[in-house]
This record gives C-alpha cells, structure tokens and sequence, in this order.
C-alpha cells in the first residue's frame, strides 16, 4: 500500500512552493513545484496552491510502478482550468480532467495529441472534488468523479472512457494551465494505489452518547 497526501497548511501565502518547504505541518513534501501558496478562500485550512490568471501553476507527488493508481483534488477552478488533477506515465502519456469552455472533461494524451474521452456540460461554481482513476495498462479505461459537494460521498458527475496509457506511472500531478482571467485555486490533494481516496473529512453523523452513558464510559 502506497500513497501520499498534503493540504499546503503548513505554508505561508504568498511564497513560492518548493520540495523543500511543502513536507511538514502540510504532509507528503512533493518533488516538483512550479506555484505559490495562496490564502484560502472559502475552503477549509490557513492556505491552498493557486493558479494565477492567464498563467500556470502545478506541484507534483513522484509516482513509480505499474497498476491502477487514484488522484484526489480539491479546486476551485475557472471557466478554463487544464488539468484538475492528472496522472502522468513515463512514456510522455497522461489522463486529467479539464475545465473547459462550459464543459468538464476526462482527456488523455498520446504524448503528441490530446482526446477528450468524455464530457459534460458544466459551469465551475466555487469549491469542489474531483478523483480521478485510471491503470498503467495499455488502453485502460480511466473515470473521473466530480463532487460539486465537495465533501460528497456521491458524485454529481461520472466520466468514463479508454484513455492512452501503457508503461509505467511518472507523478501525480495537480494544477497545470489557467486560461481564464480569473485565478484558480487547488487544495487538499492525495493519490493512492488502494482505491478512491474519498473527502478530507467524514462528514458522516456520528453516534450519541447519553451523558449518563458517557459518564459509565469515562469509568471503563
């Protein structure tokens, strides 16, 4: 079982994000950055990553082997956000899921030309999840789960289809390009090789207690 997960928390907004300075209070350092820390707006935890308007932003966890692998991000993206998370293999091959012009797509690249696999029609209202799925397997087929509750134990959306794949996993990455004239924003990312990573927090009712059974616990 292998997996790592980081919620920027530990960083300071503004500065640049490095390996160096993303492990700590934040979780799983990653191994490359090209972004910023930025103040959190309206998600949970003192700061998040960001994508500035017009530009690129990205940070990556270091993937190996083969199998199936799952990807897990918290965004707030724009009209135009490519690559809310993504899963790059060695060969120059990578599945993602883009925001894009009224739509949300699952996509994937040969290394020389990029397929939307699926889509569906959608505009980016502030927060959400998405997971993403998909196998080293040549011509596997990936699915993006898309949970505009960002805390969802449900989808709102389900994208499947073949993607190219083939040879063996590189990183997985979160942020890429934002060809919008408004930022966006990425929190809260985690892969595994176990299956769907789920939300941050269990947002399940938890059971009562009776004070008089609480008080008998507190004895046992």
């Amino acid at each position: 079982m292998a997996g790592a997960a980081n919620t920027f928390d530990g960083g300071t907004p503004g500065t640049s994000i490095t390996p160096a300075n993303s492990g700590g209070a934040s979780g799983t350092p990653f191994s490359a950055a090209n972004t910023s820390y930025a103040a959190t707006p309206g998600m949970q935890g003192a700061a998040c990553a960001i994508v500035p308007a017009l530009n690129a932003g990205w940070v990556e966890h270091p993937l190996s082997g083969t199998g199936t692998r799952w990807v897990r991000a918290y965004n707030r993206p724009s009209d135009y956000s490519f690559g809310l998370v993504d899963l790059h293999l060695a060969n120059g091959n990578y599945i993602r899921v883009d925001v894009n012009d009224g739509f949300i797509a699952l996509t994937s690249s040969n290394g020389s030309a990029e397929t939307w696999v699926a889509s569906q029609a959608f505009t980016p209202e502030g927060w959400m999840r998405v997971e993403l799925q998909a196998s080293a397997s040549a011509s596997s087929t990936a699915t993006a789960r898309i949970y505009t509750d960002p805390d969802s134990e449900t989808p709102a959306i389900q994208l499947t289809g073949v993607v190219a794949s083939g040879g063996t996993w590189r990183a997985a990455r979160y942020g890429g390009s934002n060809d919008a004239n408004a930022a966006w924003y990425f929190d809260s990312v985690a892969w595994s090789d176990t299956g769907w990573i789920g939300p941050l927090h269990d947002l399940r009712p938890q059971p009562v207690i009776r004070s008089g059974a609480a008080h008998r616990a507190a004895s046992w």
